[in-house]
């Protein structure tokens, strides 16, 4: 009871309005994320009670609801906290440097050498898994690197150390020309980076690697990927209309720059292109009809857009694809149309 009154009047202190301070009078601090995920379930779970204290408090006049209203309005702008335990063995919460924007490739391969997490199990299991690998060379005899999106996933494979290894793959190649493909086969919202994972690759890779990048043919694009990248429209403008970004909707146009042989797309992406019976001039119905082509096969279904659309500011045709065991049920509407 005796504190009682100096924590209301720090509460009441830091809830009231104060002035604006020079944001170049004092240095800029961090905090890790563990310690934002654990002050947003505390606000989202006790913001009622926070609430009633306020409005029943005699400094409530002085205080107002004005502070309160706000965090209100931020928390259900926010949404929920992911109820999920916040993982031991990423030490980047200890390093205040880690959550700056100015983290550079060099800081993180120090602390990751530091840590030695190439010789983690965890990291020789991701590796293991092929997310991004080197294999092959162009027609132009560069060294051709593999991301496969769909074997990244969200809350399963950890960030950083993909990261880490897709920075210890370039460290050989990258100071001379080398491509990527990015197959974005039945890509989908399991395999998305979250907004700050996503923004990290920008400023944590090195600069070398993105000045000897001479080309990214992205392979497969999907309606989904579409609409992320148009979510995440601001941390994606340096790629908008960049002459590198090559959009491939055929195996051929594949070949065109790296030979069959050459070629180490994983067989289950390939696969698809096999046996196929292809039906033309069909629509897909949506808020917007779209001209598609069904391509149906032994494992999957490919629904292709007719009509490009637009993805960074480069004209692609789409495809999803739909492989037949995630297929619950195909519902026949009349005798010209269907839903899945």
């Amino acid at each position: 009871r005796s504190h009682f009154e100096g924590g209301r009047r720090f509460f009441i202190q830091i809830a009231s309005d104060c002035e604006t301070v020079d944001q170049t009078s004092h240095s800029m601090s961090f905090i890790s994320d563990a310690n934002v995920l654990a002050l947003h379930r505390l606000l989202w779970s006790h913001q009622e009670r926070i609430g009633d204290y306020l409005s029943s408090s005699r400094d409530h006049k002085a205080v107002g609801r004005r502070p309160f209203d706000k965090m209100a309005t931020l928390l259900a702008y926010l949404g929920p906290p992911e109820h999920k335990p916040v993982d031991s063995h990423l030490l980047f919460s200890s390093y205040a440097r880690w959550s700056s924007i100015d983290m550079s490739s060099t800081n993180f391969e120090e602390i990751m050498v530091k840590h030695q997490m190439h010789e983690k199990e965890e990291f020789k299991t991701l590796k293991s898994m092929n997310i991004f690998y080197q294999a092959g060379t162009s027609k132009a005899g560069n060294p051709v690197f593999y991301y496969i999106a769909r074997r990244y996933k969200i809350g399963e494979t950890n960030g950083d150390l993909l990261i880490y290894h897709v920075i210890l793959s370039l460290k050989p190649f990258c100071h001379s020309p080398f491509e990527v493909v990015i197959d974005f086969t039945h890509t989908c919202s399991d395999n998305r980076f979250r907004t700050e994972f996503l923004q990290k690759w920008f400023y944590v890779l090195p600069e070398v690697a993105y000045e000897n990048l001479h080309a990214v043919y992205i392979y497969n694009c999907n309606s989904w990927v579409r609409e992320y990248t148009k979510f995440h429209d601001r941390i994606l403008v340096p790629l908008k209309g960049c002459r590198k970004l090559i959009f491939l909707d055929s195996p051929a146009k594949l070949n065109d720059v790296i030979d069959p042989e050459q070629q180490k797309l994983p067989g289950a992406t390939l696969s698809l292109d096999e046996d196929l019976k292809v039906f033309n001039n069909a629509l897909k119905l949506s808020h917007k009809d779209t001209k598609v082509a069904i391509k149906v096969g032994p494992t999957a279904l490919q629904i292709t857009s007719a009509e490009k659309t637009k993805v960074l500011a480069h004209s692609v045709l789409l495809n999803d694809v739909y492989y037949a065991s995630e297929i619950e049920e195909v519902c026949l509407v009349d005798d010209n149309q269907f839903t899945l």
